[in-house]
């Protein structure tokens, strides 16, 4: 990492020369346009040039004040691995794979052998163990409510877990610590009904104290619905700004508006929602959605 290039763009330039992601995909990580991520590139690269920066090994001094920038990278690539912008790939176990080797090579480091490092890793364990039950046999997507918790890898988990209790063994509590543990919450749930949703409601209260924006607050207002209810939900998504073109949050007022009883506004969300998205697997699942509104208003 570069330390006179500014933060954001040493993360879009390592995941696009080292992580191979696209411009699009970083924009997708950034929540930016492709256009705002191409220059964001480009101003780094040509200041390496004008500059004459020397991409060197760092000295064991440097690990600790640089390692912040690095997880960003490898929280953002696993990220695209996890759910992938590319149109026909919902899931790209290539990179979440690469993700958790360059994650798992920092532990074995004594330097940067860190609780934050053990949180990251122990969010990356728990979120690949559901990976045999998110996509059917036909590539379909499974949501979180009909996924076969036996198909869970448990061993995993089990590592997660570990590694999660590991990283509260230190006295910094991080973003990732505190994913880690909503992702754990999911995890010892032994079905979508019993989900503590509370104690999630909790946690992303926590987590937008300490990463505020708006995807935090999404999914925060998603705990509201199932926490408290769905109207509940409902109100918290609509007050968020900046993701009216985001599918998810369509999809999401969506199927609170089926909670709620109310199916000809659902679909029109999600007949919105479709429009903007490019998976193919997101629109057979919007579809499907539409499907379960117009036999529940037949």
């Amino acid at each position: 990492m570069l330390p006179s290039i500014p933060s954001e763009s040493q993360i879009a330039l390592t995941l696009k020369t080292l992580g191979g992601l696209t411009s699009l995909e970083i924009a997708h990580a950034f929540l930016a346009s492709e256009d705002t991520i191409t220059k964001r590139i480009y101003r780094a690269k040509e200041k390496i040039k004008e500059e004459q920066i020397s991409l060197d090994v760092l000295a064991k001094s440097e690990l600790i004040s640089r390692l912040d920038n690095v997880l960003k990278v490898l929280y953002l690539l696993f990220n695209e691995g996890y759910n992938s912008s590319h149109p026909d790939m919902l899931v790209r176990e290539d990179l979440c794979e690469e993700a958790m080797r360059l994650t798992y090579l920092l532990i074995q480091n004594q330097e940067t052998n860190l609780p934050k490092v053990k949180a990251l890793i122990a969010l990356m364990c728990l979120q690949v163990a559901r990976f045999p039950s998110r996509l059917s046999d036909k590539g379909l997507i499974i949501l979180l409510q009909e996924q076969d918790r036996t198909k869970w890898n448990r061993p995993l988990i089990e590592s997660g877990m570990t590694f999660l209790l590991e990283s509260f063994l230190g006295s910094q509590l991080t973003e990732y610590h505190v994913e880690a543990a909503i992702a754990s919450v999911h995890t010892v749930a032994s079905d979508f009904k019993n989900t503590n949703w509370k104690e999630l409601l909790k946690l992303y209260e926590t987590l937008s104290e300490m990463k505020p924006g708006p995807m935090v607050e999404f999914n925060k207002a998603i705990a509201i619905g199932y926490a408290k209810t769905p109207m509940e939900g409902l109100s918290a998504l609509e007050k968020i700004k900046g993701l009216n073109g985001y599918h998810l949050y369509l999809s999401a007022i969506g199927d609170f508006y089926i909670m709620n009883g109310e199916k000809l506004i659902a679909e029109k969300y999600f007949t919105e929602a479709i429009t903007y998205t490019q998976s193919t697997t997101e629109i057979e699942l919007l579809k499907r959605k539409l499907e379960l509104c117009q036999k529940l208003c037949s």
